[in-house]
């Protein structure tokens, strides 16, 4: 199975996760979550994240194609990574100090269309 499609099944499947997702989907922001419930997306996230990293990387090796990894490809989250509740918590904090300086342009270019 894929990756990602993976961990949206695990994760799609926590009531938890349901419950934070619903809640923000509902016009709740991340701002106003609990502490734990902001850890909790905040680790999902990074997860998530992270294995679009990780296919970034498989890509530069030539491993996949790169356009598995473009909108609609790899990253399956796409529509996840540009809502509101995913861009006001990828603001909220400098990325620099968490991710490569080439998977941040790829990742705010191609995916969130933020440069």
């Amino acid at each position: 199975m894929d990756q990602i499609l993976q961990w949206q099944a695990e994760t799609g499947s926590d009531p938890e996760w349901i419950r934070i997702l619903d809640f923000l989907r509902n016009g709740g922001s991340y701002s106003e979550l609990e502490q734990i419930d902001q850890t909790k997306y905040n680790w999902i996230v990074v997860s998530t994240v992270r294995i679009t990293e990780n296919r970034f990387r498989q890509m530069q090796m030539g491993v996949i194609d790169g356009g598995d990894l473009g909108i609609g490809g790899g990253t399956s989250n796409a529509a996840w990574f540009r809502s509101t509740d995913f861009l006001e918590w990828w603001a909220s904090v400098d990325r620099t100090q968490s991710w490569a300086p080439d998977f941040l342009e790829f990742f705010e270019t191609e995916i969130l269309g933020l440069r």
